[in-house]
């Protein structure tokens, strides 16, 4: 399964749970083996799903909502493979170590952007690199 499939399939787990669940974040390494992904469940609760590249999932509810980002309505534009080629073509490693899905909050509005970290190995600093979901732009977030 790759990333956006994997968002489809946490989706799915999360609207078992709540039908009217929408989607935060999803998250995964660069293995792409597994991803987690934070919904708005029934009031003021979150659910996070954990899903394999095998379409396995576990669900947990959680009573405290999740207020890092606004919501993603799917489906998102561009998928994880095709902003990986806009990331790429901006002159950007494959050596990236985790990508997520989100919209930041702020400090301005953002479309649903695919942030790629990667991480120094000599200093370890991490530097984030997003592609936007709408239109394949890269740039540098922080």
């Amino acid at each position: 399964m790759d990333f956006n499939e994997m968002v489809r399939v946490c989706w799915e787990a999360a609207k078992q749970a709540e039908a009217t669940a929408y989607l935060f974040v999803a998250e995964s390494p660069s293995s792409l083996e597994v991803m987690r992904s934070v919904f708005h469940g029934n009031g003021n609760t979150s659910i996070v799903v954990t899903c394999d590249s095998r379409g396995d999932t576990v669900v947990q509810n959680v009573d405290s909502p999740y207020m890092d980002c606004l919501p993603i309505r799917t489906p998102v534009k561009i998928s994880q493979a095709e902003s990986e080629a806009y990331l790429y073509g901006a002159n950007h490693g494959d050596d990236w170590v985790s990508v997520t899905l989100r919209a930041p909050l702020g400090p301005e509005p953002y479309n649903p952007l695919y942030i790629y970290t990667y991480s120094n190995d000599r200093t370890g600093a991490a530097t984030y690199w997003a592609v936007d979901s709408t239109d394949g732009s890269v740039f540098q977030l922080f």
